[in-house]
């Protein structure tokens, strides 16, 4: 095993990595005007389409009250599809799927 930094704390420098893979992928992904949280979920519905927005919020580990601003600004910028079904309770109800987010994905090397 090669030499640990921080006093051979395996926490310390298991939490440096990730800072840093962040950082990564944080670089990739804002030239492409998304949040390191947009592009996962347009991962998720690259690998199954149509999901419903509280199983995209259990794949990002979000709570489904914050997660529709999010859903809604992907719609706006059509990366993803939605369907609006329950005018009444103004609620979003039906499946995401995906539109211009998989030219978006494949663009960056999925």
């Amino acid at each position: 095993m090669a030499d640990l930094r921080f006093g051979g704390s395996v926490w310390c420098n298991i939490d440096v990595a990730l800072r840093n893979l962040c950082v990564i992928y944080s670089q990739e992904i804002e030239s492409l005007g998304l949040t390191v949280i947009e592009w996962y979920i347009l991962r998720l519905l690259y690998e199954h389409d149509k999901q419903m927005a509280s199983r995209l919020s259990k794949g990002v580990e979000r709570a489904a009250t914050s997660f529709t601003p999010l859903l809604d600004k992907l719609a706006t910028n059509q990366l993803i599809a939605s369907k609006r079904i329950n005018q009444e309770y103004g609620s979003l109800v039906g499946k995401y799927g995906m539109l211009e987010g998989r030219l978006v994905l494949e663009s960056l090397y999925i």
